[in-house]
């Protein structure tokens, strides 16, 4: 392997490891070199919501996208992970445009089972 272009005298590294894991012995010395740890956590059922229509108004979204059958059913696939959301929004957001769609209702069923 060749020497890279640069020289930089840190790295970042994001990596996604149980806590308990990380504190089994073969796992110290990268625990030892951690500077800082922090876990997502899931969201509230309120607080998908709040999530899901702070993303549609920044992307411009003048009205609800999204109805409360949709972030209840996104709510519940995803478990309340930011990442999942995400993804599920996304994906309805796609199938939503595909079929000419005002609102996400029903199109949620197709990303969640998109999603697997």
């Amino acid at each position: 392997m060749g020497e890279l272009p640069y020289k930089t005298g840190s790295s970042l590294f994001l990596v996604k490891v149980w806590p308990q894991r990380l504190a089994l012995n073969h796992h110290r010395p990268l625990s030892q070199r951690m500077i800082m740890k922090y876990e997502i956590r899931p969201l509230t059922r309120e607080k998908v919501s709040n999530y899901i229509n702070h993303h549609m108004k920044l992307a411009g979204a003048k009205m609800p996208i999204f109805t409360e059958t949709a972030v209840e059913a996104i709510a519940l696939r995803s478990q309340w992970r930011p990442r999942v959301i995400n993804t599920l929004t996304i994906n309805s957001l796609l199938f939503g445009l595909q079929l000419k769609k005002e609102q996400i209702e029903e199109i949620v069923r197709l990303a969640i089972e998109d999603n697997g």
